[in-house]
């Protein structure tokens, strides 16, 4: 799941999220950082439920109710944020890549998704490169994006040229081809 793609500090997210062991071992290097209390405000802001984040044993848990639960028990969601955050922070000053970057998350939590990825790896220094399917991730990128921080760029087969081709798109272009039902996923 997560392996050096090359020397550089880069790391692959697969759309299934990491391992208790991948997350255990990203999650040392918040703690190099002193950045635990950073990564349990992310996890409240994100579900205020969640009071704070450790490894218990094996097993990465989440207070809830002053009630240690592991992650598997609070959905999909929590596994993939604290997978994504503990990543960007694993390969900072580097890049990481994430493959369908909304799988496990509600839609109606992907614009406070994209606030903390466009946050924490602005603050460490990574470039994260994600790919998504999905109208509603696309669409909570855009809202994030106002800035024009990110980078939307369209992956699509030229059949009539026989090519693969790329298409740049800034937030207003965006914009408008998610609202004039415009092709936006390489359709």
């Amino acid at each position: 799941n997560n392996a050096n793609i090359s020397q550089s500090n880069a790391l692959l997210l697969d759309s299934f999220g990491l391992s208790n062991i991948e997350i255990i071992r990203n999650f040392s290097e918040v703690q190099k950082k002193d950045k635990e209390q950073y990564l349990n405000k992310i996890l409240h802001d994100f579900d205020a439920n969640i009071e704070s984040f450790k490894i218990i044993g094996d097993s990465p848990q989440c207070k809830v109710n002053n009630k240690w639960l592991e992650i598997t028990e609070l959905g999909d969601g929590v596994g993939h944020l604290i997978s994504i955050v503990s990543s960007i922070f694993s390969a900072a000053h580097g890049y990481l890549f994430i493959d369908e970057i909304e799988n496990g998350v509600h839609y109606t939590y992907l614009k406070k998704l994209w606030e903390i990825i466009f946050k924490v790896s602005k603050e460490v220094d990574c470039q994260v490169f994600a790919t998504s399917h999905s109208k509603e991730c696309i669409e909570a990128f855009n809202l994030v994006n106002a800035e024009n921080s990110g980078v939307y760029i369209e992956f699509y087969q030229n059949l009539k040229k026989g090519t693969k081709e790329i298409k740049y798109r800034d937030s207003e272009q965006l914009e408008y081809a998610l609202t004039h039902q415009g092709n936006y996923r390489g359709e």
